[in-house]
């Protein structure tokens, strides 16, 4: 529903699914996690800030409970997915620093998880780089774009799409 535009439906449906999911049967589910995700998402389309940033600080507190009864089932990528959404959050309402700091975590956090040639690791660079850039900082911004540009021809060729997404953004610094 969100896809398609409509986000009333999809908070509906988001939500009801989330009470089913954060049942006490079920709050560690990786799934549950997804539906807050999601319902964050939809709320972000729809300009709704202040319930995203909630629904983040529900995730984390989630992800952090679920860590605690079990560390090996919580992985470093859900830490990562959801300090770079995060950050896309804060960039959007114009705390660049958090957004700085939210970025580099999912790099390291990915790159740890991962590896430092991961193409989620190119698309935080991405982003951390428009941020630079858009402050100014071209240097830092073009080193990360190049950064990013290798991982991403390395995983998925020179004529991919993500390749003409960094290669947009490096046009762009030119």
């Amino acid at each position: 529903a969100v896809s398609h535009g409509r986000l009333t439906a999809a908070r509906v449906f988001l939500s009801r699914a989330r009470a089913i999911l954060s049942a006490p049967v079920a709050p560690c589910d990786p799934e549950a996690g997804a539906l807050l995700t999601g319902e964050a998402v939809s709320a972000h389309h729809n300009g709704d800030y202040q319930n995203v940033r909630r629904l983040y600080q529900q995730r984390q507190r989630r992800l952090d409970e679920c860590h605690a009864i079990s560390p090996l089932s919580v992985r470093s990528d859900a830490y990562a997915t959801l300090a770079f959404n995060q950050a896309e959050l804060a960039r959007e309402i114009g705390d660049v620093a958090d957004a700085e700091r939210l970025y580099q975590r999912a790099i390291d956090l990915w790159t740890t998880g991962l590896g430092q040639n991961h193409p989620f690791v190119a698309r935080a660079l991405d982003a951390l780089a428009e941020t630079l850039a858009a402050r100014g900082e071209r240097r830092k911004a073009l080193a990360l774009y190049e950064r990013a540009m290798a991982i991403r021809v390395g995983a998925f060729g020179a004529e991919h799409p993500d390749v003409g997404w960094t290669l947009t953004n490096l046009g762009q610094m030119a």
